[in-house]
């Protein structure tokens, strides 16, 4: 989750978001 925020540059918090959509 951290590398794929830190590369979009969006928040763990989003990225968590994210990953449960998918």
């Amino acid at each position: 989750f951290l590398e794929a925020a830190k590369r979009l540059n969006v928040d763990p918090s989003s990225c968590l978001v994210v990953e449960d959509s998918v």
